[in-house]
């Protein structure tokens, strides 16, 4: 049986806290500080109700957002899918909670969130940086992660 994405990174970044895990030419996160953003993700996504069994659209330019943020879904025992508006028709899954680093329109539903400068912290309420433990898959069957394509990757 294949392991959970998001515990094999954690206990990765457990093992080598140190190492490079993102490098681009404006920053490096370490696995430790990538670790950090994963948790304070899930934690966050706890606080706006997402639970096992969740699907999380999250809808953002920020390769570190996209990637913390399927991780943190994947420890909450929960499916991810990008939330681009090319990404629609009859077989889209259709999140149950969308979260964005870009504004919100207007009069936007309750279970659409911002991920904002607050996201650079735990959520009032929650312990420091605990991360959540995973529940375990829902189903074999599960949605676990969906993106678009240009058709080209």
């Amino acid at each position: 049986m294949l392991d959970n994405i998001g515990a094999a990174f954690m206990r990765a970044a457990a093992r080598h806290p140190d190492r490079v895990a993102i490098q681009d030419l404006d920053q490096v996160l370490t696995f430790q500080q990538l670790a950090n953003a994963v948790t304070i993700f899930a934690l966050h996504f706890q606080a706006n109700s997402v639970t096992r069994g969740s699907l999380v659209g999250v809808q953002s330019k920020d390769p570190l957002v996209i990637l913390a943020s399927s991780l943190a879904t994947s420890i909450l025992g929960c499916g991810w899918v990008y939330a681009d508006s090319k990404l629609n028709g009859a077989f889209a899954p259709r999140p149950d909670h969308v979260f964005s680093s870009e504004k919100l329109e207007a009069g936007a539903p309750a279970t659409h969130h911002l991920i904002d400068k607050t996201w650079a912290e735990p959520p009032p309420g929650f312990e420091s940086l605990r991360a959540p433990v995973f529940p375990g898959p829902t189903s074999p069957d599960a949605t676990c992660l969906v993106f678009s394509s240009s058709g080209t990757t």
